[in-house]
């Protein structure tokens, strides 16, 4: 069955808690490969692709931190237009409900939505992380 493996963590919303979450598994070597985030005003869902979900979820229990492993299905889509409502579409027809997805990537680009998008900006410029303008970010390897 081809069957993926993510980590689910229940999160306080406030600043340095993801921190509290992603030093441990850096600290242990392990890779992170998707992240998703759904927030409310004081919780939110942290879901995680990492590349060893069993020692992940050791470490942030010996972290102290509650989390659960679940299963997901990984699907390869084209990169074109259509390509994701062809896969929600076929499995609406069969009456199979999508609860979330989130997008695996093999590179390293993130998306975050911060408190002070503009500070935000400063912080990691200054901090050598090199940032994709909108005009190149639908661009393949637009930096």
């Amino acid at each position: 069955m081809m069957i993926a493996r993510q980590i689910s963590v229940f999160l306080e919303n406030r600043p340095g808690r993801l921190a509290d979450v992603l030093i441990p598994l850096a600290q242990a070597g392990l890779n992170l490969r998707a992240i998703s985030v759904a927030d409310t005003t004081d919780f939110g869902i942290l879901r995680l692709m990492v590349d060893q979900p069993e020692k992940a979820v050791a470490v942030l229990k010996k972290a102290g931190i509650t989390c659960t492993l679940n299963e997901v299905i990984a699907v390869e889509i084209p990169n074109t237009p259509g390509a994701l409502a062809e896969v929600v579409q076929l499995l609406a027809k069969k009456s199979i409900n999508v609860n979330y997805l989130y997008p695996f990537s093999r590179s390293a680009l993130i998306l975050l939505k911060t408190s002070d998008n503009e500070r935000a900006v400063e912080v990691l410029k200054s901090a050598g992380f090199a940032l994709v303008d909108e005009t190149n970010l639908y661009t393949e390897g637009g930096q």
